[in-house]
């Protein structure tokens, strides 16, 4: 048997490493044997590496591999440390940040009498038996009690979290139409890419729940919980999308499309966007990843600026960040809903109704608000051409790491459709705006900001602006240009239009304001900073938000190891969940 503390090697071996069980099956399994030959190995650890053992925490690495992406893979060498019946190994200060893996193969047993399976058989052989024909006759001939005794887990796997309490109108009154109409349930999530997931930015989490083979079962496992219709996630990282996530959700019934940012540095560790659906309940009718970073270098063309001030318009505004847009079909014969109701829904026989879901991560840096502030401008405007159609306006579902509390003024323009002139986001102090001051695009950034929103991507880059085809669709979009050549000293007046072109004409809601009267007190809960980050928003002409699921309490997370993430909880971010119903008849 193996026991191991999961992370990530760098080392590489031309022959490939050892299969291993996952700590999970060995915690199913347990070490049932009392004596034999253990092995001990141990291998550099590198938390910014992948790691191929990591596959056997989800079955076989090359399985439902997504867009036939080859799995991201690296070698690692074993060294062979102690051997024996009666082996021991005390690790030194030169083991410390490596990981340790033992191996254990029965070859006598005593203990308690063995009945089933009995020894020597292939079942038993499977178990803990010998590896060999001599093993096995000694054991045959051992004249002692023969049996297994069974040991402890070094590590247990943590309970599932504390059920979430619904709120919502379930008992607001329904008639016979309203009872037929399509319920789905909607999660948003930022996972915690492991590029950022470091001891530097969490030196308060244990270093092995920081590792992804620990936190990825953690986040399967919530998701699995969650049970939702359609799961947006943000941080989701390239190579642990392609080998973990999607096929563990693949086994649960979800398909799954990601979009990953523009920037990548080591193949696979680029983070990005995904949003998963249950097959039964929902057919992927249309699906567009909107890349910021097109759309702002499209202005700046549309805009004719002078050489330096596009070079300062671009420089503020090209983070790397995407958004996607896809349109669901919900099947006719899909399976009701099930709680917070639980009451049988009949399947209608109308035709199939249809939403677009849109899911963004943007900018993270708190001296950039006129950044994010652009990219939410772009996002709405986009996401409006994309839903307006011919014949139909289709009802629009919002999820998303904004990285902007609800006092901001992209909280403002997203509930309103518009912001104060006088907002302090559109007047930062300049000394957070020069780009002379040593402002560099995010591409050359690879770590997490430390400006207090600690649950955002330092590497966070982006793509979002308003595009060539809104400005023109603005009377007033020359006031940006004049103002990027009337105030130079401050380029950052050169990124946003005059302020009432900052507008959208979607019809947006925030279910958890809508369900509760106010924004969760946090989403976002690290050493550094405590706050509201993430949303969902929802049109509320097309759509009812029936209830949204309460995040933990400051006191729950706090019996669960504190600032996130922890043992318990293995992003930094809180998953939102919120139920809705459609309104009216489908056109």
């Amino acid at each position: 048997r193996r026991s191991r503390v999961p992370s990530f090697s760098s080392t590489t071996s031309s022959s490939p490493p050892p299969k291993l069980k996952s700590r999970d099956e060995d915690a199913d399994a347990r070490d049932n044997t009392n004596s034999g030959h253990p092995a001990a190995a141990a291998a550099g650890n590198n938390n910014n590496d992948d790691d191929p053992l990591a596959a056997t925490l989800w079955g076989s690495s090359s399985a439902n591999v997504a867009n036939g992406a080859r799995p991201y893979v690296v070698q690692q060498r074993w060294e062979t440390v102690a051997e024996g019946a009666e082996a021991s190994y005390r690790p030194t200060r030169a083991d410390v940040g490596r990981r340790l893996r033992v191996e254990c193969y029965g070859i006598a047993v005593k203990g308690a009498p063995q009945t089933t399976p009995a020894p020597g058989d292939a079942e038993w052989r499977s178990v803990c038996g010998p590896r060999d024909d001599a093993s096995l006759a000694a054991f045959e001939n051992f004249r002692g009690p023969k049996g297994l005794l069974t040991t402890e887990v070094v590590l247990s796997r943590p309970s599932p979290n504390a059920p979430r309490r619904w709120f919502g109108d379930q008992d607001e009154d329904q008639d016979e139409d309203q009872d037929d109409e399509v319920h789905f349930r909607i999660a948003t999530y930022n996972v915690l890419a492991e590029i950022y997931a470091t001891p530097q930015y969490y030196p308060y989490c244990p270093r092995f729940a920081l590792h992804w083979p620990y936190r990825g079962r953690r986040i399967v496992d919530e998701l699995a919980e969650a049970d939702a219709d359609v799961i947006c996630l943000q941080e989701a990282q390239r190579d642990h999308y392609d080998r973990d996530i999607s096929p563990a959700l693949d086994e649960l019934g979800y398909d799954g499309v990601f979009s990953q940012k523009t920037r990548e540095t080591i193949p696979g560790k680029v983070d990005g966007c995904a949003i998963f659906w249950k097959r039964v309940k929902f057919r992927l009718a249309e699906h567009r990843a909107l890349q910021f970073n097109d759309v702002a270098r499209a202005e700046a063309t549309a805009l004719r600026m002078s050489e330096r001030d596009e070079h300062a318009f671009l420089v503020r505004l090209v983070k790397d960040n995407v958004a996607q847009f896809a349109v669901f079909e919900a099947y006719d014969d899909a399976p009701p809903r099930h709680p917070p109701y639980g009451q049988p829904r009949r399947a209608s026989d109308t035709r199939a109704r249809r939403v677009c879901v849109a899911n963004t991560h943007l900018y993270s840096n708190a001296s950039f608000p006129d950044t994010k502030l652009w990219q939410t401008l772009a996002f709405a405007n986009e996401l409006d051409r994309f839903v307006t159609r011919s014949r139909e306006r289709l009802p629009v579902v919002i999820c998303g790491d904004f990285n902007s509390q609800p006092t901001s003024a992209v909280y403002d323009l997203l509930s309103t459709g518009q912001v104060d002139p006088h907002h302090d986001d559109l007047h930062p102090p300049l000394s957070t705006t020069s780009n002379n001051a040593g402002v560099q695009p995010a591409s050359s950034s690879s770590s997490k900001p430390t400006s207090g929103l600690g649950g955002g991507n330092a590497n966070a880059g982006g793509r979002h602006a308003v595009s060539a085809a809104a400005s023109a669709a603005h009377p007033h979009h020359h006031h940006h240009h004049q103002q990027g050549q009337q105030q130079q000293k401050n380029p950052r007046s050169n990124v946003l239009p005059d302020t009432r072109d900052i507008t959208h004409r979607l019809n947006l809601a925030s279910a958890y304001h809508a369900a509760l009267g106010a924004e969760p007190l946090f989403t976002n809960y690290t050493l550094g900073f405590r706050g509201t980050l993430d949303y969902i928003w929802f049109d509320p002409n097309a759509v009812r938000c029936t209830a949204v699921a309460q995040i933990p309490s400051e006191d729950e997370l706090i019996a669960s190891g504190g600032p996130l993430p922890n043992t318990q909880y293995p992003s930094d971010h809180l998953m939102l969940l919120a139920e809705f119903s459609f309104l009216g008849h489908p056109g």
